[in-house]
């Protein structure tokens, strides 16, 4: 039944789609803007002007209303267990021992009627019994429905398999192997004086100006690099909107309540695909966000539709 409503729901979306319509982006068939946001904070080991002291506050601070923590990595996969355990879990199997059923009250198996119940069974020929006769059996009615292969079909089912995956992946830290700004990182790791405190990258449906969702950003501490706490947010009206408000930690010099911090606390309007820096005598931020590319399959699918409405 679940699946009837998603057919019918993804085709009732594309109704208003005319035989010869065209869709200029393929994201276009997917709920909500998609954006891939990455940042890189460093800061400053030995910097110039004003002591660290000028800048260091002790009040205490406030988190949104509305903040949203990352995504935790899942705990652990199937495919890393060992094969006896996988195989456990792939078929379970429960092991019940035959019960003991108890003779009934006052039974006798050599008592004279069960003696002759049982010779006059041993006496019933067995090869003069007739033939069981088989069983006409009737397939089962398919379940799902059995639609013909069709351009639009492939189409939705692309766009439903981006959809899903840009889900599962939404608001997790994606690997370094997907990060744009390796060349950035690299000269901030060359320069004296300058230490990357977070590298990091991910993506997430961006929400409109009114209803954004800070994402919260915790960095420990490490022998060589201060810990991290603060927020992130990226919105979306007439141009893209990135806020940071971030605390850097100082080492405690007491048992006080309330830890010595430095903050950075700024907002930039960009456009996608911008490389754009906050700036802080003690700290700075880059910050690139780009639209998300339709997957390979969804683009194919979506020119084979649009070659067959052509035609």
């Amino acid at each position: 039944m679940k699946g009837h409503r998603y057919w019918l729901g993804a085709l009732g979306a594309l109704a208003a789609l005319s035989a010869a319509a065209k869709v200029d982006d393929p994201n276009d068939l997917i709920r909500g803007q998609w954006y891939a946001t990455e940042v890189i904070i460093f800061e400053r080991t030995d910097p110039a002007g004003p002591g660290p002291e000028e800048l260091v506050w002790e009040r205490g601070r406030t988190w949104p209303a509305r903040v949203r923590a990352f995504a935790e990595p899942e705990p652990w996969r199937i495919a890393s267990l060992d094969p006896l355990t996988r195989a456990c879990l792939d078929f379970p199997r429960l092991d019940v021992a035959p019960s003991q059923v108890p003779e009934a009250e006052g039974f006798d198996p050599e008592a004279p009627e069960i003696q002759s119940l049982e010779a006059d069974l041993d006496a019933v020929p067995l090869d003069g019994l007739a033939p069981l006769e088989p069983i006409a059996t009737v397939p089962p009615p398919p379940i799902d429905p059995r639609l013909s292969p069709h351009p639009l079909l492939d189409l939705l089912s692309a766009a439903a398999r981006q959809q899903e995956a840009q889900q599962r992946d939404s608001y997790r830290w994606l690997p370094a192997q997907t990060h744009v700004l390796k060349t950035e990182a690299r000269r901030l790791r060359r320069t004296q004086g300058l230490n990357i405190i977070w590298h990091g990258r991910w993506i997430q449906p961006v929400p409109n100006r009114s209803a954004g969702e800070p994402l919260m950003l915790a960095v420990q501490s490490t022998p060589d690099r201060n810990q991290l706490y603060g927020t992130l947010q990226v919105t979306l009206g007439r141009y893209l909107h990135f806020a940071a408000t971030l605390w850097l930690e100082q080492a405690a010099q007491s048992q006080a309540d309330v830890l010595p911090y430095m903050q950075l606390k700024q907002a930039r309007t960009m456009r996608s695909g911008e490389l754009h820096y906050l700036d802080h005598p003690r700290m700075g931020v880059l910050a690139r966000i780009d639209p998300l590319a339709p997957s390979p399959a969804l683009a194919q699918a979506l020119q084979a539709w649009e070659a067959s409405a052509g035609g």
